[in-house]
């Protein structure tokens, strides 16, 4: 519920982008997956690893080592928060907010 306002607000402010990155080996279920929109929404940038799971150089690169994870990344790939608060509630959305602006200066 939390994400959802956020993405809602921020996508008024056109300078975010909210991605999921499935780690599915198997095509048909990431497209399962994708479809039933339970981790995931129709807005967001979906992407697949081409079966390579979790040797997928994006995976490495960012240490996922576990699902699902939120990250905030700014736009030059400079990793701000590895974990970021879960804007389920005012104070956490608050902090998930500034850490927002934070990755847009």
């Amino acid at each position: 519920v939390g994400l959802k306002q956020v993405k809602k607000e921020w996508k008024e402010k056109d300078k975010i982008i909210f991605m999921s990155i499935s780690k599915d080996i198997n095509r048909d279920t990431w497209l399962k997956s994708v479809a039933s929109g339970k981790y995931t929404e129709p807005d967001n940038i979906n992407l697949y690893t081409e079966g390579k799971g979790t040797n997928h150089p994006l995976i490495l690169h960012y240490g996922f080592t576990a699902s699902p994870r939120m990250l905030i990344i700014d736009p030059n790939g400079k990793l701000i928060s590895t974990n970021p608060p879960n804007p389920v509630n005012p104070t956490d959305k608050k902090h998930f907010m500034q850490l927002l602006e934070q990755s847009m200066q």
